[in-house]
């Protein structure tokens, strides 16, 4: 199976063209930026930085989130099927893999028990109180994209099987 997809037209474009390898891990890379940019500027908010911003307004920034998430999704199985046979039994991306699905969980938290809420209660003109859990739930969010996912990421190159 894992050969298999590293015979597919998409993989072989990836391998062995001039372009095909550069562009879609640049592409992936801005898709990390976004998704990784926006949820830092979204736990910031949520952990008090800056406070003359409404938290309201970060609900505005969901559909840039979720571009950068299947930008990355899309170029990430790329990747993946380029190489599948390597990444497949590699510790740093089975660990990536991972934490990607707990730092989608954690911002799927965060849009429905603050951003859409904080954002109904601005559309009624009411004030909108942060539940106690969303500074954990913040500062978890940055420590997974930001380190574990990041960090899993670069070291796949690294360290093998």
């Amino acid at each position: 199976m894992l050969e298999w997809l590293e015979s597919t037209p998409i993989a072989v474009w990836v391998q062995s063209s001039l372009w095909g390898y550069p562009l879609t891990l640049s592409m992936h890379a801005i898709g990390m930026a976004i998704v990784v940019g926006l949820t830092a500027v979204i736990a910031l908010r949520l952990l008090g930085y800056p406070q003359g911003v409404p938290v309201s307004g970060l609900k505005s920034l969901t559909p840039a989130l979720l571009f950068g998430l299947g930008l990355n999704a899309l170029t990430g199985v790329f990747l993946f099927m380029a190489d599948a046979s390597r990444l497949f039994f590699n510790a740093p991306f089975q660990i990536k893999i991972l934490m990607i699905i707990i730092g989608c969980v954690l911002v799927w938290r965060l849009d429905v028990t603050v951003l859409r809420p904080a954002a109904i209660s601005a559309g009624a003109g009411t004030e909108f109180i942060l539940p106690p859990s969303v500074k954990f739930t913040a500062l978890s969010a940055i420590f997974i994209w930001w380190f574990s996912v990041v960090l899993s990421g670069r070291l796949i190159g690294y360290i093998g099987i």
